[in-house]
């Protein structure tokens, strides 16, 4: 949401705030979430970024030196995904990706891998603002040597 809307272009005396809710998947508010701001076109200053507060909400500033029309883009909500309990003597090692930006609330990890077999594995997934999430215990019972 943004207010005032439309501004006119100044040297900074026109300011429209800009309010970002973020809500996880169940439609509950997400605090300390990190939020990045963008806008296309020119002669922007932009707020580009925060946390979200305990409503969910991070709010930002747009002004504008050029006249036009400015789209706003919030992104955010980048998940991390780790070996949680690792039930080898060694240490085994996650490979992949293990960043990866929620597209709608979801996190999709298409090509991890585990270096070692072992029985208890859990993975453990992170995000900004959110309490982790660990997997069920599964086992890894083969290899693939490349």
């Amino acid at each position: 949401m943004s207010a005032p809307s439309p501004i006119t272009a100044s040297t900074g005396d026109n300011v429209s705030t800009i309010t970002v809710t973020v809500r996880d998947a169940f439609g509950n508010a997400v605090s300390g979430a990190t939020v990045t701001l963008s806008a296309t076109g020119t002669g922007n200053t932009l707020t580009p970024s925060g946390t979200t507060d305990a409503d969910g909400h991070m709010i930002g500033t747009l002004s504008s030196t050029v006249a036009g029309t400015k789209t706003i883009t919030a992104t955010g909500g980048n998940v991390s995904m780790a070996i949680g309990n690792d039930p080898t003597v060694l240490g085994a090692h996650l490979g992949g990706t293990t960043l990866v930006a929620a597209i709608a609330g979801v996190a999709t990890f298409s090509d991890l891998t585990i270096d070692q077999l072992g029985l208890g594995y859990t993975l453990r997934a992170t995000a900004d603002g959110l309490t982790g999430a660990e997997s069920e215990p599964f086992a890894v019972l083969t290899l693939t040597l490349s």
